[in-house]
């Protein structure tokens, strides 16, 4: 019991976090997209995206529960586009998660536990999103997942992850 309140206390600074990212991006596109080089358009979808995300872990994954994360380490999988057109964006993903695993590590982890992020490239395509989905929810550390960032690639992903009972 303890431990999946711990798990999911760990889930929803993980949410806020990018929750909050979203809302910065959404609220001022003009002025944020500037700062990430991007256009105000792209901007507000990031951060609607990363809205939509952040919310997702937060609720979908308290509402998985913790299941399966018995060994010493904590996994956070991301899913993103890490190269192709769309690296940019994906790099976004990967910085925002190790910065918020990192607090948490830095804060004691997880009930005594450390969280790692496993990071898997899907180019942006929806092939390589439900491979992704399937090599994360077949590690049972794994208690959470960022991404896929595009519609298609979470279309693709979606149905692997609530086999484990996770959320991306």
């Amino acid at each position: 019991m303890l431990a999946d309140l711990a798990l999911l206390f760990m889930r929803l600074m993980v949410g806020a976090v990018f929750a909050t990212s979203g809302w910065s991006h959404a609220k001022d596109p003009v002025t944020r997209g500037k700062s990430i080089g991007q256009s105000p358009g792209f901007t507000r979808f990031l951060g609607i995206a990363e809205l939509a995300g952040g919310l997702g872990v937060a609720f979908g994954c308290a509402l998985g529960g913790a299941a399966g994360a018995s060994a010493q380490e904590l996994v956070i999988g991301v899913i993103a586009p890490l190269t192709g057109s769309k690296a940019e964006q994906g790099m976004q993903f990967k910085e925002g998660a190790e910065l918020a695993v990192a607090d948490l590590n830095k804060a004691g982890g997880v009930l005594g536990r450390q969280l790692r992020v496993e990071l898997l490239d899907d180019e942006g395509q929806p092939k390589n999103a439900a491979a992704a989905a399937q090599k994360l929810a077949a590690n049972r550390n794994v208690i959470g997942v960022i991404g896929p960032s595009s519609t298609a690639s979470c279309r693709a992903a979606l149905p692997i992850l609530p086999r484990r009972s996770l959320t991306a």
